[in-house]
């Protein structure tokens, strides 16, 4: 998980003093899903429009 080596996770974390699990749950988990969905929505993208390299 990028939690364990992001040191923004652990200035939130020190900082506002929420717990790991609060901080993972509106910091993290939002950057996963955001992450899966652009992933997604590139391949969407290179499968409707394909780039002919030739």
């Amino acid at each position: 998980m990028c939690f364990v080596t992001d040191p923004y996770f652990w200035l939130l974390h020190r900082e506002t003093g929420d717990e790991v699990k609060k901080i993972f749950t509106y910091y993290t988990l939002p950057q996963i899903v955001i992450g899966i969905t652009t992933c997604i929505l590139v391949v969407i993208i290179q499968l409707l429009f394909p780039v002919s390299l030739l």
